[in-house]
Formats: structure tokens, C-alpha cells, sequence
């Protein structure tokens, strides 16, 4: 989160963020080696430590800072001293408390006159309202904070609305979190140049280009789109900051690249710089990424597998984002990357691994509603006691009607999600029919049937396959292959199994025993396929080899019969069938 200093050694206020360091820092004192006298200095001192990676430090000299401030009723210390505090607990990831010393500055900001201090302090106070999940009042409080910072103008504006921009892509009203960012970049324009200027101009434009991505790839939904003027634009700006950011403040380079890399792909390029940034990221590097950024990572990866088709990459950068799954610190997310890693899996044809993965992200979505539900209810529990009980109750009555409704909804999308994976691991992709599993698995049922009938088994193999791949293209054998399996299905009754066995070879079970004459006109119904409208000079013929089998009989004799006799048609010169 940015941070605002409202005063400066030259007097001017400035923004800053802070960077990871091997320096360790000084000591909790003033200059002289004794503990600052005023709440300022102990506001200093806490930026210090939190610059060097002290948090700790960080944390005890602002509260060391509040407590002098409250004694000397500063209002304005008060206000600077509070967010400071309740900035970094949330840095912590301990938000009620952060939540509870921010409720205890709203006595402080009524009486405050320094306005900067209070747009400052309401910022914070909204963004930490949203994290409970109150929009309602997170949002105005946002804006009041932008209109208290209108009225000074100068970097706190800048700071205040991004935080307002950056609320409101957290509870995703993106196309309403452009403005506030094109706004920020405006503010830049009035303020002079200073320490700090590189830094915050490169990350107004990185995050407005996140959003006009976002803001595209919400509208359009999953496909490339081409370079549309939004998309355009977001490339310009993520352009623009890509060389400042990586020289001067190279921790927020994964913004700009990240961003860049989905941005491009979603116009149908493909920026090799970009992908190769993102896998020679550290785990450590990949934990200091905000949440949202990850999110974008995710969304890369998804877009890359079902829309451009490129699962290794799709898949390497999930195992990338993976390997700091034990460390995540977000539920949400976690969720979003479980539903991502679902769909590429299912792209490249793993149904079982994507049926694991949707679990898990049905998984996490409960446990983050229900840790948003225990941080609500602990809340209330801070509060007065008849007050808290009376909420409690709404929120326990809250809780179960949420509770049988999402269990309602997720029960009756997993019914389907599950049908879906069943359906496509029995499903050959390129032809659509049966594959060999689901032939085994029928196999499987018609061996345990007490009553016995008559299959006729038989294999169908297209003839000179390999020469029509040679001679036309695999995309033309794929086309082959399709065209025959519809072709054999068509031919087919409804209560004949029609699947694809492997390469150019199927297998069909016809109910009962079938005469050769039948098989013959199958085979006629293949050689008399339109085949010139696929490739000009395409011929197709195919033989067959057919068996006959008792139902309790071990199918495998059988098999192994229908397949003798399909060489035996091959032998004899193709496109026959031989039955006995």
C-alpha cells in the first residue's frame, strides 16, 4: 500500500514506497542515541524501521508515537500516527486490530483541521472496511476522502485516489476504477518533480493498465480481440513504464510485465520477454506480489490455454504460482488459482486432475466465506454486548440461509461439472464418439450379466492411412478420421457401440449377430464418401475383421479373433471384410 509523508525536509509531502533492503536498521532512538520527544519523531522512526524491513520496529515506535500523541491531544499526529499503525497491522495480516485502532480515530478526525490527515485516514479506514466486506460504507468513506484531499490538492490527492481506485477493483467495479487512476496521473502533472516522481508516475501507469485490461477482458470474456483502442492504450502506458520501473524500483517490475504479458496476448501477440520475466521469478519474489497481481498471472494462464491453445506454458506457470501455495494469503485467490488450473487441465485432456483441482477451489471458496464470517462476527464481539448479541444472531441466521443456498448452488454445479469430466473422459476428443474406456467399461457390464446374447465384434481399420498423411497433411487425416467415425455411426443402430480404439482404428459392438453383407455395405457407405469435397483426389477405403462373442465369454478372445481377421482382410488385398 502507498504510503503518504505528509511533510518533507523541503516541506513538501511526499509519497513513497517502501523496498526491500539488507541494511539493518538503527536502534528506536533519536539522533542522540535517546527515544524521540515528539509523536512526529516517533513517526519518523517508524518509517525508518519499516524501510529497512524492521516491522516489528515499525509497529512499537507508532504505537509508542499514538500514545504520546493522544497525551498531547494532537489531532493531526493522531490521525498520521493512527493510519501508520493500522497500515502496517494490516501488512500483518492482523486486521481486527487494525480495524479497531482505525474505529477509535474517527473520534479524532471529526476535530481534526489538517485535511491532508484526514483524507489520509479515511483512505485507509475504507480500504480496511472493504476487506470486512461492508462495501456500503467502504465506498463512501473512499470518496470523502478524495473530496477532503481535493481541497489541499498536490501528492495526498494522488494517494487518495488510488486508494480509491484500487477499492474499487478489489470488489470489482472495474470500468468505475479507470477514472480515479486516469485522475492520478493528472495530479502528477501538478505536483514537482521530486525523488519519488519516477516512482509514481511508472505505477498510476501500470495499474490503469491493469485495469483497462481487466475492464476488456470482462466485457469480451475469453478470446483474443486484437488491438483495440483500450488495449492499446494499456500498452502504451505499460510500455512507457517498463525501463524506469526496472532501473529504479525493480521490486514492482512484475506489475509491468505481468500486465504486459496478458495485455499483448489477449491482441494475439506473444511477448517472449515477458513470459521469460515471469518464470525467473523467485518464490520470494512471488510472495511479495500483491494478491491482485497473481490474480492477473492466473488469468494469463487461462486465457493462454483455451483461447491461444498453449497449455505448457499455461501449465508451467500454475506449477510456478504452485510451488507458494503453502504460503498463501488469500483464500479467494487460492480459489481462483484452483478453478484456473481446472480448466487447463481439462483443455489438455486430464479430466481427473481437473475434477481435483475444482474441488479444491470449491474448497477454498467456503473456508474464505467462512473466515470473512468469523472476522465479521469477532468484530462484533469488540462492540457493545447487547449490541454484538443482537448481531450475532443476524449473522448466525445470515450464515445458515447463506450456507443452504451456496451449498445449493455448489451441489448442483459440481452434479454438472461432474457430468462434464465423466462425459469427457469417455469421449474422444477429435471425433466426439466413445473412446477406449468407455468401450471397457461396457465390456466390463455385459461381462457380469447373467443372461447371455450374441455381440458381434468387429474392427475397422482405414486403409493407407499413413500415405494419406504423407500425401495431404495430418490436419487432412484428422479430417479422415472424423468423417469416417461419423460415417460408422451413422451406419450404426442406437443400440450399437461405436468407439474410437486407437490411431485410424475403431471398434464396434453390434447387438446380435450381423451378416457380412451388412458389414460390406458399411464398408461400400465409407468408399462412397464424398471424400473430394475434404481434399481434391482423396479417396478413402477401410477394412474389417469381425468376430462373434457370447456375453459372459472373456471379450478378449474375441478380440483377439477380430483383429486376426482384419490382418487377414489386410492380406487379401484391403477394403473387405473377413468374418470367418
Amino acid at each position: 500500500m502507498l504510503r503518504w509523508r505528509p511533510v518533507s525536509n523541503d516541506g513538501m509531502a511526499t509519497v513513497t514506497e517502501a523496498s526491500p533492503t539488507s541494511v539493518k536498521p538503527r536502534m528506536a532512538t533519536g539522533t542522540s542515541g535517546s527515544a524521540p520527544d515528539t509523536a512526529l519523531g516517533w513517526l519518523e522512526l517508524s518509517w525508518h524501521c519499516e524501510d529497512f524491513c524492521d516491522r516489528p520496529g515499525a509497529v512499537a515506535a507508532a504505537r509508542s508515537g499514538l500514545e504520546l500523541a493522544r497525551h498531547q491531544r494532537d489531532a493531526a499526529a493522531v490521525l498520521r500516527l493512527t493510519s501508520q499503525l493500522a497500515r502496517l497491522l494490516d501488512r500483518n495480516k492482523e486486521t481486527m486490530e487494525s480495524l479497531e485502532v482505525l474505529r477509535v480515530g474517527e473520534a479524532w478526525a471529526r476535530r481534526c483541521s489538517d485535511k491532508m490527515a484526514v483524507a489520509d485516514f479515511l483512505s485507509i479506514y475504507s480500504v480496511q472496511i472493504a476487506v470486512m466486506g461492508d462495501f456500503g460504507r467502504s465506498v463512501p468513506l473512499a470518496n470523502q476522502a478524495v473530496a477532503t484531499a481535493a481541497r489541499v490538492g498536490g501528492e495526498g490527492l494522488f494517494v487518495a485516489l488510488m486508494r480509491l481506485g484500487e477499492l474499487r477493483l478489489s470488489i470489482g467495479r472495474v470500468t468505475d476504477a479507470i477514472q480515479p487512476f486516469r485522475d492520478c496521473l493528472e495530479v502528477l502533472e501538478t505536483v514537482p518533480p521530486g525523488p519519488n516522481s519516477t516512482f509514481r508516475s511508472c505505477y498510476a501507469r501500470a495499474i490503469l493498465a491493469a485495469a483497462l485490461t481487466e475492464d476488456v477482458a470482462q466485457r469480451v470474456g475469453e478470446r483474443v480481440v486484437g488491438p483495440i483502442p483500450a488495449l492499446q492504450e494499456a500498452d502504451r502506458l505499460l510500455t512507457k513504464a517498463r525501463e524506469p520501473v526496472e532501473s529504479l524500483v525493480p521490486v514492482h517490475a512484475p506489475m509491468v510485465f505481468v500486465n504486459l504479458g496478458r495485455c499483448r496476448a489477449m491482441m494475439g501477440i506473444t511477448d517472449a520477454e515477458c513470459r521469460e520475466r515471469l518464470f525467473g521469478l523467485t518464490s520470494e519474489q512471488l510472495l511479495s506480489c500483491p494478491d491482485r497481481l497473481l490474480n492477473t498471472a492466473i488469468a494469463w494462464a487461462r486465457f493462454e490455454a483455451t483461447v491461444n491453445g498453449d497449455v505448457a506454458f499455461a501449465r508451467g506457470l500454475l506449477e510456478k504460482i504452485r510451488s507458494i501455495m503453502p504460503m498463501w494469503r488469500t483464500l479467494l485467490w487460492a480459489a481462483s488459482f484452483h478453478e484456473a488450473s481446472a480448466i487447463v487441465h481439462r483443455v489438455d485432456g486430464r479430466p481427473d486432475a481437473a475434477w481435483a483441482d475444482l474441488l479444491e477451489a470449491f474448497a477454498a471458496e467456503r473456508a474464505d466465506r467462512a473466515h470473512q464470517i468469523d472476522l465479521v462476527i469477532e468484530m462484533a464481539e469488540r462492540m457493545d454486548a447487547a449490541e454484538a448479541g443482537r448481531r450475532r444472531e443476524r449473522l448466525a441466521s445470515l450464515r445458515v440461509a447463506r450456507r443452504e443456498a451456496k451449498l445449493r448452488t455448489r451441489n448442483e454445479k459440481l452434479n454438472a461439472e461432474r457430468q462434464r469430466l465423466t462425459q469427457d473422459a469417455l469421449t474422444d476428443p477429435l471425433t466426439r464418439i466413445g473412446n477406449r474406456r468407455l468401450l471397457e467399461q461396457t465390456v466390463e457390464t455385459l461381462e457380469r450379466r447373467r443372461r447371455r446374447g450374441m455381440v458381434t465384434v468387429a474392427i475397422v481399420d482405414i486403409d493407407h492411412f499413413k500415405t494419406i498423411n504423407d500425401r495431404f497433411s495430418h490436419q487432412i487425416g484428422d479430417r479422415v478420421i472424423a468423417a469416417v467415425a461419423r460415417q460408422l455411426v451413422a451406419s450404426s443402430r442406437p443400440s450399437d457401440l461405436c468407439v474410437r480404439w486407437g490411431g485410424e482404428e475403431f471398434l464396434i459392438l453390434f447387438k446380435g449377430i450381423v451378416s457380412a453383407r451388412r458389414l460390406d455395405s458399411l464398408l461400400d457407405d465409407i468408399q462412397d464418401h464424398a471424400w473430394a469435397e475434404i481434399a481434391e483426389g482423396l479417396s478413402v477405403t477401410a477394412s474389417l475383421g469381425a468376430a462373434a462373442w457370447a456375453q459372459g465369454d472373456p471379450f478378449q478372445a474375441a478380440l483377439t479373433l477380430a483383429d486376426k481377421r482384419l490382418y487377414m482382410a489386410k492380406f487379401l488385398g484391403r477394403n473387405r471384410v473377413v468374418m470367418a
